[in-house]
């Protein structure tokens, strides 16, 4: 949760600074990123250690084409593992066919989304510690 904050966070400096640099349908190629490329790009998660990958295909390198890397794991599933998430909810994040495919999702839109994302787990978290599940062993 603190680390999809953090990206959040992150992603609002970067629209309210360098807006050009964002596009949702790349990782990351020089010039813009999506949300996962400008994540590579946070100090604690460099740190963690998250970073870019080229890709290659058919033992060839895509110019440009750089995939997130973390703990083994690659693309959505190394940001369902940086985040603690599951596969899905990254996809709802961070893949471009999640968002309305009429206006380009700017940065704000997936931080807002992010906060959204984490206000759930917290309103989850605390429903739990409210409500626990009852023991079916007691009497």
């Amino acid at each position: 949760t603190e680390r999809l904050k953090l990206l959040a966070w992150h992603l609002d400096q970067v629209h309210e600074n360098y807006p050009e640099t964002f596009d949702l349908n790349v990782w990351k190629c020089g010039s813009t990123a999506c949300a996962m490329g400008h994540a590579c790009d946070v100090p604690e998660f460099r740190e963690a250690g998250l970073y870019l990958r080229r890709i290659h295909h058919n033992d060839t390198v895509h110019q440009g084409t750089l995939t997130p890397v973390y703990q083994g794991m690659e693309g959505i599933e190394a940001a369902a593992r940086l985040f603690d998430i599951p596969c899905s909810t990254a996809r709802r994040l961070f893949l471009a066919d999640s968002y309305p495919d009429d206006v380009a999702t700017t940065a704000a839109q997936v931080a807002a989304r992010i906060r959204a994302v984490v206000a759930e787990e917290e309103e989850d978290r605390k429903a739990e510690t409210t409500n626990p599940t009852e023991d079916p062993n007691r009497a």
